[in-house]
C-alpha cells in the first residue's frame, strides 16, 4: 500500500514539475509585436550576391499581429512575398525576455538574432538589423 501511495505522488510530482517547465517556457516568450508593434509589417534585405551557391538574393521577414514569416536567401518573387528560399519558418511570432531574440514559429524554428530594432534612419525608411542584415520596411 505504501509503495502505491509513494508512485501517485511521484508521478503527480512529475506531472507538476512538467506542468510548470511548460509553463514557464511559454511565459519567457512574449508576443512579438505586442512587444514593439514597430516590429509589424514586411522587411526584406536588399539584393545581395550570395557567393556560396553563386546567385542573387534577398531574404523577407513578415510580422503580423500574432504570426510571422521568415524567407531566408530567395531567388525570386512571387506576388507579394519571395519564393524560391533555401528555408522558410511561419508560426507564432515571439521575442525573448532579454529583447536579444525572434523566434518565429515552432519550438525547433531557429532563433534569430536581433542587432537592432525597428527605428527610422535620417531619410525616415524603417530598418533593423537581424543576424547581421539590414531589413527595410516595405
Amino acid at each position: 500500500m505504501n509503495n502505491r501511495l509513494h508512485m501517485r505522488y511521484s508521478f503527480l510530482t512529475c506531472f507538476a514539475v512538467l506542468f510548470l517547465l511548460l509553463f514557464s517556457q511559454s511565459a519567457c516568450n512574449k508576443k512579438l509585436a505586442k512587444y514593439n508593434p514597430d516590429f509589424i509589417g514586411t522587411w526584406r534585405t536588399a539584393v545581395i550576391q550570395d557567393s556560396t551557391i553563386n546567385l542573387t538574393v534577398r531574404s523577407e521577414i513578415v510580422i503580423e499581429k500574432r504570426d510571422g514569416l521568415f524567407n531566408n536567401t530567395c531567388k525570386d518573387e512571387c506576388g507579394e512575398r519571395l519564393c524560391n528560399c533555401i528555408s522558410q519558418q511561419g508560426g507564432r511570432a515571439v521575442i525573448n525576455t532579454d529583447h536579444t531574440r525572434i523566434k518565429i514559429g515552432s519550438s525547433t524554428s531557429s532563433s534569430l538574432s536581433i542587432d537592432k530594432e525597428p527605428y527610422q534612419d535620417s531619410t525616415g525608411q524603417w530598418v533593423m538589423k537581424i543576424q547581421g542584415l539590414t531589413y527595410y520596411r516595405q
